[in-house]
């Protein structure tokens, strides 16, 4: 019943990696930045800098507005005028004249023509970097996405392997069960060694288990991040060579930290800041306008809107020239942005020597994986023969049934201890890649 049952799982863990329609990483990563909706959010953002660049840079076009004016003068205003001044003999006579009527109605066009305002030219300006740091901001939504779906991958290779070996181990520890309980048919061993026998075979099982769901939800978790379906993902194989060719082996050792996406946003913040300032210093500069109007007026003693003869035209052409002279304080103003100028500064510093220091660690780490791999796997393949040798020799009746168990015990921990490590590697290669700023170029060269 046993191998039945071993049978089964085997076939199961067979189906799932041999059917048609391979999923490969660089499809998972094209499909998770069209489909995540975080990502879809930040490119809104950045669509929305786009859009205020173009506002800005709508203010230098002719602005045309319709006015409309009635109004109902109760009290019409007096002027004082030097009605002697008129006569043919001067004289220093002043009279109160109303000048007006009761009623007055004003329609016309205005038309306005930036020629210089410099304001105008720092706002598109501002505008424009604003619209690289939402780049930016995308760019490191964008990253961590493509590092996420890369880490999923590398967890299901690893999982792949621990399957693989459970199967190999399951199929092994059950051998010495058999020839331990057939030994105890045979009344030649006690039936607490059948039980150890038993008990490592369990253990190996378990593990069998855990990898498979451990492969299950690790694929439910690139569904997620891909919007592949899961049902595709438990059906089709899983093409692992980017994570087991010799590019991923060993991990570009240039560092290019200006590329990583985190850096280019401070950069680009500083740039903005940059060009604050210097809007800032540009608000007491003259701007000069072409002017037009071209409308009408009309007066009437009572309420006629349409009242004939009534209307009178008035239009004219020009410059309008502004100077402001007083007004905020923009000195301190110019200190806060100088100010944040160089918190910028500080944080990008600590961003590129924080990078500096996960990149060496995660190669010592490398290192330090890839030793103990060697040793470990060497570990691994003299204890994978000794198990054998003592399976024949217990069949022969030269060692004991405790000898053979913990054998198997001895090799199941280093197996255990052989996958843990190979695991750690590969994420931790993929943590170098993204630590050296080349996960772009890497996952560029995937295609």
């Amino acid at each position: 019943m046993k191998k039945i049952i071993l049978l089964l799982l085997a076939t199961i863990s067979t189906t799932l990696y041999a059917q048609d329609g391979t999923i490969r990483l660089s499809e998972c990563i094209k499909l998770a930045l069209e489909n995540k909706a975080n990502i879809l959010a930040v490119k809104t953002d950045v669509l929305v800098a786009n859009l205020q660049e173009l506002e800005a840079k709508n203010k230098y076009m002719p602005q045309l507005s319709l006015a409309y004016e009635y109004r109902y003068n109760p009290i019409i205003a007096s002027q004082v005028i030097p009605i002697g001044q008129l006569s043919p003999t001067p004289s220093d006579e002043m009279r109160a004249v109303q000048f007006g009527t009761k009623w007055q109605q004003t329609a016309g066009l205005n038309l306005t023509q930036p020629l210089v305002d410099l304001s105008i030219k720092r706002k598109i300006a501002e505008s424009r970097i604003n619209e690289k740091v939402k780049q930016a901001d995308q760019q490191i939504a964008e990253e961590q996405l493509k590092y996420e779906v890369m880490r999923s991958f590398g967890k299901l290779l690893v999982y792949t392997q621990q399957l693989e070996s459970a199967v190999v181990d399951t199929s092994r520890t059950f051998k010495s069960y058999e020839l331990i309980r057939d030994k105890f048919d045979e009344r030649r061993v006690l039936k607490t060694d059948v039980n150890k026998a038993m008990l490592n075979h369990n253990n190996a099982v378990s593990s069998y288990k855990t990898a498979v769901s451990e492969l299950v939800k690790e694929k439910i978790y690139l569904s997620f991040l891909t919007s592949i379906p899961v049902n595709r993902l438990l059906g089709n194989s899983i093409d692992f060579s980017p994570l087991l060719s010799d590019n991923f082996s060993a991990p570009m050792e240039d560092v290019h930290f200006d590329k990583t996406a985190s850096v280019q946003q401070l950069n680009f913040k500083k740039e903005l800041l940059s060009e604050q300032i210097k809007t800032e210093k540009y608000k007491y500069r003259p701007s000069l306008n072409f002017i037009g109007y071209l409308g009408a007026n009309q007066y009437a003693d009572k309420f006629n809107p349409v009242m004939s003869n009534s209307w009178f035209g008035n239009s004219y052409v020009g410059l309008s020239l502004k100077m402001p002279l007083t007004g905020e304080n923009t000195r301190y103003k110019v200190r806060q942005l100088q100010t944040q100028m160089q918190g910028i500064d500080h944080n990008r510093s600590e961003t590129e020597n924080k990078l500096m220091k996960d990149y060496l660690q995660a190669g010592e780490d490398i290192r330090k994986y890839k030793e103990q791999i060697d040793l470990t796997q060497n570990n691994v393949t003299l204890m994978d023969e000794n198990v054998a040798i003592f399976q024949e020799r217990f069949k022969a009746g030269q060692y004991n049934a405790n000898d053979l168990n913990l054998q198997e015990l001895d090799l199941l921990k280093e197996k255990n201890a052989l996958l843990k490590l190979q695991a750690d590697l590969v994420l931790k290669k993929i943590d170098k890649i993204n630590f050296s700023g080349n996960l772009n170029e890497y996952i560029q060269s995937l295609d």
